[in-house]
């Protein structure tokens, strides 16, 4: 097999994972009760997404061998550019989380004072 039918190949299953990680995501039910509710498609996501990361990564290494200069070997990069910005914006909210401020809470007014009752 050469290199551009190996990043053809490799680059179809890279796309099939990566749609199944969207399909995983807004097309599975939510299941679990309170916090963990949704988790399950959370974790699909993310297991998709990391299988396609590992065949972008193939998708990369298959397009090495093709000549340079060509769409076909700039197209074998997108996969793992695209798994790299997705663990960019993971950590980069993280982090952003974390280093932000919440927003000042205002005190609650004070009870009303309590009078005396009025005498008959």
């Amino acid at each position: 097999m050469n290199a551009r039918n190996l990043t053809l190949f490799l680059a179809i299953l890279w796309l099939a994972a990566y749609g199944a990680s969207l399909a995983a995501l807004f097309l599975l039910e939510p299941t679990g009760d309170g916090f963990t509710r949704g988790l399950n498609r959370v974790s699909s996501f993310v297991t998709w997404q990391f299988a396609a990361g590992l065949i972008g990564l193939g998708v990369w290494l298959a397009g090495r061998g093709l000549p340079r200069g060509s769409p076909a070997r700039w197209f074998s990069r997108v996969p793992t550019f695209l798994a790299l910005l997705l663990l960019l914006a993971i950590v980069g909210l993280i982090a952003w989380v974390n280093l932000t401020k919440p927003a000042p809470v205002t005190e609650p007014a004070p009870p009303p004072k309590t009078t005396a009752p009025v005498a008959d």
